[in-house]
């Protein structure tokens, strides 16, 4: 004989909607964002925010905003919407206060955007380190002749190159990469 134990809902009672009123019509909000609709919300923001080099962060928070409207409310944005009037009508802080792990949802999008933004700084860093120093060395090779003593030659500095981008950010990704 199985026990069943109480706190286990079934899937459809866990859909807890919410009603906000605003302007004589009803909005239903689910209450609690499950992980795959963070998911899904970080990734919308990530892909608006990193599109081109310019980061921006107001698209970016636009497309979390009606995102966030399509997967958790019954609010129509296809036809017509203006985001800056919704916001402006205070519906959407109505909204975000009837999502009960919103603020949490909002840290962990912050949290992945600093994640992201170091990643590709770091990236970016690593790249024009390698480059500055990788470039004295081909400007060296450029003036070798290639004669046995002149290949022996760049074989030697090939090698105290790669004793010297051992210690640089470049030497530690590449010693990461061969383990």
């Amino acid at each position: 004989m199985s026990k069943k134990i109480a706190w286990i809902k079934s899937k459809e009672s866990q859909k807890s909607l919410d009603s906000v009123e605003f302007d004589g019509q009803k909005i239903e909000v689910e209450r609690y964002m499950n992980v795959e609709k963070q998911r899904i919300l970080i990734n919308t923001f990530m892909q608006i925010y990193f599109e081109n080099e310019e980061r921006n962060y107001i698209s970016a928070q636009y497309g979390n905003i009606i995102a966030v409207l399509d997967l958790m409310t019954n609010v129509d944005i296809e036809n017509e919407f203006n985001i800056e009037l919704f916001i402006a009508s205070g519906l959407w802080e109505k909204i975000k206060r009837n999502i009960d792990n919103y603020p949490q949802f909002e840290m962990a999008l912050k949290d992945a955007l600093e994640y992201e933004k170091n990643k590709k700084d770091n990236i970016a860093y690593v790249v024009q380190s390698f480059l500055m120093q990788i470039n004295p060395l081909l400007k060296k090779i450029s003036e070798f002749d290639f004669s046995q003593e002149g290949l022996d030659n760049i074989n030697n500095i090939i090698k105290n190159f790669s004793k010297e981008l051992e210690n640089t950010p470049v030497g530690a990704i590449m010693k990461e990469s061969v383990k």
